[in-house]
């Protein structure tokens, strides 16, 4: 599997700052190319509209709101990849009052050179890692 993460640091209090990126649902609320994030047919997955005819659902698989972490799979997958498991966390920074947040995934090119699937998960991961940051100014 080949692997792709980006992070940002937020001058915010890490429990805060999960409160917002820590709602499985609440995509939308801070990712600047999501129109719409609502519950799937199971309470586990999520629906995500990116405009353009373009939806993608993703699975909740683990979740750990006292390490602040949750991961995901893709269910329909969008990218030229066979399988794909995102994962984000939030950690406390080296100050009060500041915290860092990753943006992970492990994902199988498929079809297609690892670079290129990550050149796109750098554009969408370091997109909505900035809006997310830009709500905490």
């Amino acid at each position: 599997m080949a692997h792709y993460e980006h992070s940002v640091n937020i001058h915010a209090d890490p429990a805060k700052v999960w409160q917002v990126v820590g709602n499985f649902l609440g995509l939308a609320g801070w990712h600047p190319a999501i129109e719409s994030c609502v519950v799937g047919d199971d309470p586990t997955i999520r629906v995500v509209d990116l405009g353009n005819n373009m939806v993608v659902r993703e699975r909740e698989l683990s979740r750990d709101d006292g390490a602040m972490t949750y991961t995901y799979e893709h269910v329909d997958l969008l990218l030229p990849v066979s399988k794909f498991i995102g994962r984000f966390s939030v950690t406390s920074g080296n100050n009060d009052g500041e915290c860092t947040v990753t943006w992970a995934a492990d994902f199988v090119p498929e079809g297609v050179p690892e670079e290129a699937v990550v050149n796109i998960a750098s554009d969408v991961f370091k997109a909505g890692l900035d809006g997310l940051a830009s709500g905490f100014k």
